[in-house]
């Protein structure tokens, strides 16, 4: 009866004892299990994530050309001395004789908008229809975003060397930076 009772007390407390040494460390495995379960997703999303910005950068890489395009169209910085030397040469390249009132040039915020600038400025232009019809032309033909917001014509109060079909443009334009 004491074998039984020893078997007994022996079985119970093994069974006791293994249940309050087994089970915690089971318990502890099922957290590790549910832990190793989250960071393999947050892994594959990150996995994902790499790939999509992979697939991104092909982009970039394919249309670079096109954001040169845009960033020359909206120039980090006004720049507007050198904006001006520009329009200078093409006003002598399309033989407008005179650049007579290059206006003053303001800089602000464009809109809501804090980081595009808008630079206006007044140019007064003398010179043949057609030569200013190409100028216009050219204007339109830039990559750089130049508005036009104000043309007003008339016959120039004066001769250009003595041509009788010089006109007198005033023109209040806009360019942007950002």
């Amino acid at each position: 009866m004491i074998k039984i009772a020893l078997t007994i007390i022996f079985f119970v407390s093994t069974v006791l004892g293994g249940f309050y040494i087994v089970h915690p460390v089971f318990e502890n495995y099922k957290r590790q299990e549910q832990e190793n379960e989250v960071l393999r997703e947050e892994l594959e999303n990150i996995i994902v994530y790499v790939n999509e910005l992979k697939k991104i950068e092909k982009e970039i890489e394919k249309n670079r050309e096109n954001f040169e395009i845009i960033r020359y169209a909206f120039p980090e910085d006004h720049d507007a001395p050198n904006l001006f030397l520009y329009l200078q040469d093409m006003l002598e390249n399309e033989k407008i004789e005179t650049l007579r009132n290059l206006g003053p040039f303001s800089t602000r915020s464009y809109r809501d908008h804090s980081r595009i600038k808008e630079v206006s400025f007044d140019l007064t232009l003398i010179g043949e229809y057609q030569n200013i019809k190409s100028f216009f032309r050219e204007i339109e033909k830039l990559a750089r975003i130049i508005n036009i917001k104000r043309v007003e014509i008339a016959y120039d109060s004066f001769d250009v060397e003595k041509d009788e079909d010089a006109l007198e443009i005033n023109i209040t334009a806009s360019t942007y930076s950002y």
